[in-house]
């Protein structure tokens, strides 16, 4: 009996032997047929993230490595075209240089010139036509031809594998059309002691302050910033750069000191961008209002609550699926229905989140952030322009003609009388414009100018507005009011009345046929048009979000008018039996609140030459005589100093990106070679191990089959 015991072990031994052998050798078969020492995430569980986290890192850097060439294609592709460019720049200087001898005739150079143009058009086609993958390479951001060589093409380049400011890097690439390498145009340089044929000016643009023109030593400039003066005389003896950076981080400062004092709120910012223009920002709370809930549950939760405080919105009680939640933000209606599968439960913080949502999807709200706190609260926050009004530059040189605004209806002239100077601003948003002459009819004085203002108001013909020059004096004062006129309806029965109610208000009003306001009817098609400040308006009813009544026409008469931004006015809606578009300006011996009118705007005298050389773009580099050959080759020589740097600055970009390939190829080699130490089989070693299998397998049978044969024995001997 135990020969019988002894027996059955022994086989059950070598059956467990072979069966351990049979997974080795099919652990090794499997990896020498994948050649992957980890094949599933039981082999080796960290081996497995590991690798799989290197497998990212050699993609990434494999895919940074042809981002890479890709950007020095880009750049040869760029300085390709600017070569051919300094090769046509290089011929029309050695056609200057051959015009510049007098020994060519008026023929000669004007054969000559006729090269000149021809390359110049290819220049301005080139730059407008190289491209790569859709995007300009050499005429910066314009869709038309680039004016200045600081219109630049900007290109980002992932030269890494993850999302780090290093695993970037940034060209710049500029405009090279003729206009923007000075080959067109008026070269006009910026002087410190004179700003006669470009003065320096600000304007407002959105929320930008946008610096122009030559800054000259003791040139005032100022505008009111919500209601708040900000204003700096320009200088070239303080800590700032003699430039439009140096008067924009001189105004910033004066910005940030206002902050700093609390004359201005604490939620305006200013910052001064790449173009040198004065950007301002101003982050406020929205309005919010008609915040209220229905209880649709039927349950004891009778309790919810909804209230706006501050710039928070608070939910509080109880709550049930179906409950309805209102608010209206900025104007917008907003209603969240609560849901018991919507995704954000009853709770304080779920009914909240579900605000939020409803919030977030609604159009016309894309200004408005919304932060969830958590508990059952909102925080709202928008970001918008600041009030931005009254741009004024006033000119510290008083022996030119000078012309400034005193926010009091009242223009004044100022320096002395000269001949050639374009004298223009903005009255209601209407350009008023004319140049100074000794035969124009006006008296040559400054008198005469005042004289000639006056008269250039009246004959713009702004509804409601006169101008005089004042006795005596060289003075223009602006009086009357802006009114609606000229209203009219094609199609339907309403009206529109025009009147001119109290005390500087013009009135727009839409009222039922023969007055009354039960009858009138607004059909789609019905077409209104009106005069304000002799800007022609037509408004057409239709399917366009406003309601088709008589104060959906108001309203959308309101926003009409607004969207002109006639300097001056302010138009508000009111809603009585007759629906009144209200018109209100600040002519009639009042300014705004902060003192500044934004009646009369962006006034500027200039020279007449140097204006019609930048309305026009300049003149062309020419060679029908030796003075403009002289000129031509200055000109040139600039422009090839210009694309000399440009080509040199891309050469270094190109190197560093070829640097950048021969460091990323190292890396990828010795990351692939760490993750196949961690991933890959090692054949000599996996071979050994199958074959070892092998023998162990065979000598298990072996084993196994003589057990076996054992049993059989024993029971021989049992049976005989």
């Amino acid at each position: 009996m135990a020969l019988v015991v002894a027996t059955n072990t022994a086989a059950l031994m070598s059956s467990a032997s072979a069966s351990a052998v049979n997974k080795a050798m099919e652990t090794s078969m499997e990896r020498l047929s994948s050649g992957l020492r980890i094949n599933t995430a039981s082999d080796d569980a960290a081996g497995m993230a590991i690798s799989s986290r290197l497998t990212s890192e050699i993609k990434g850097i494999n895919q940074a490595i042809r981002n890479a060439a890709d950007g020095q294609a880009l750049i040869d592709t760029a300085e390709g075209a600017q070569i051919e460019i300094v090769n046509m720049l290089q011929r029309m200087r050695e056609l200057s240089v051959q015009s510049a001898n007098d020994t060519n005739s008026v023929s000669d150079r004007a054969n000559l010139q006729l090269e000149i143009d021809q390359l110049l058009e290819e220049v301005n086609r080139i730059a407008k036509s190289s491209s790569w993958a859709g995007h300009s390479l050499l005429n910066g951001t314009s869709s038309d031809l680039a004016k200045t060589h600081g219109d630049t093409a900007n290109f980002t380049f992932q030269i890494g594998s993850a999302t780090n400011t290093s695993d970037r890097t940034n060209i710049k690439i500029g405009a090279t059309s003729t206009a923007a390498l000075g080959l067109t145009g008026a070269d006009v340089a910026p002087t410190d002691t004179s700003n006669l044929d470009d003065p320096g000016r600000i304007s407002i643009d959105g929320n930008k302050i946008v610096i122009a023109g030559n800054l000259v030593n003791g040139d005032k400039y100022e505008f009111a910033l919500d209601d708040q003066e900000v204003d700096v005389v320009y200088s070239t003896t303080n800590q700032y750069t003699n430039d439009k950076f140096g008067l924009a981080n001189q105004l910033k400062d004066n910005i940030d000191a206002l902050v700093a004092a609390g004359t201005i709120a604490p939620d305006v910012a200013a910052t001064v961008n790449a173009d040198g223009d004065l950007v301002i920002t101003k982050t406020t709370a929205p309005t919010v209002t008609a915040v209220s809930t229905t209880e649709t549950g039927g349950g004891a939760a009778d309790n919810q609550t909804l209230a706006y405080s501050g710039n928070t919105l608070t939910v509080g009680g109880t709550h049930e699926a179906t409950d309805i939640y209102k608010l209206t933000i900025n104007g917008t209606a907003i209603t969240y229905t609560s849901a018991a599968n919507d995704g954000y439960g009853v709770s304080l913080a779920g009914v909240a989140a579900g605000i939020k949502a409803q919030i977030e999807k609604t159009a016309g709200l894309d200004d408005v952030t919304v932060v969830d706190n958590g508990d059952g609260t909102l925080s709202f926050t928008q970001t918008g322009a600041p009030s931005l009004e009254a741009a004024e530059t006033i000119l510290n040189n008083q022996q030119e003609t000078t012309l400034s605004y005193g926010d009091n209806g009242v223009l004044t002239v100022g320096g002395t009388f000269k001949d050639g100077k374009e004298i223009s601003f903005n009255l209601f948003g209407k350009e008023i414009k004319f140049t100074t002459s000794t035969n124009d009819g006006f008296e040559d004085s400054k008198a005469g100018i005042a004289n000639q203002i006056a008269s250039a108001i009246n004959d713009a013909n702004i509804s409601g507005i006169t101008a005089v020059r004042t006795a005596n004096a060289n003075t223009v004062t602006i009086t009357g009011k802006v009114v609606a006129e000229e209203g009219k309806v094609v199609n339907g029965s309403q009206y529109i009345r025009t009147s001119e109610g109290a005390s500087a208000t013009g009135t727009v009003a839409i009222s039922g046929a023969s007055g009354s306001t039960t009858t009138a009817s607004y059909t789609a098609g019905d077409a209104y048009t009106f005069k304000v400040a002799g800007e022609d308006f037509t408004l057409v009813v239709g399917t366009d979000g406003y309601a088709d009544d008589k104060y959906g026409v108001a309203q959308q008469m309101k926003d009409m008018i607004d969207a002109r931004n006639i300097g001056g006015i302010t138009v508000a809606v009111s809603t009585g039996t007759t629906a009144q578009v209200d018109i209100t300006n600040v002519l009639t011996g009042t300014v705004t609140s902060s003192g500044h009118s934004t009646v009369v705007t962006d006034v500027l005298v200039r020279d007449v030459a140097a204006a019609k050389a930048a309305d026009a773009g300049g003149a062309d580099i020419a060679v029908t005589t030796a003075a403009k050959s002289f000129d031509a080759i200055t000109r040139i020589d600039k422009a090839l100093e210009t694309l000399n740097t440009q080509r040199a600055s891309l050469g270094a970009v190109s190197n560093r990106l070829e640097s950048t390939i021969s460091n990323l190829t190292n890396i990828v080699t010795n990351t692939s070679s760490a993750q196949s130490r961690i991933q890959d089989a090692d054949f000599a070693s996996e071979s050994t191990s199958l074959a070892r299998a092998q023998i162990l397998q065979q000598a298990s049978m072996a084993m196994l089959a003589q057990a076996n044969a054992s049993k059989q024995s024993v029971l021989a001997l049992l049976q005989g």
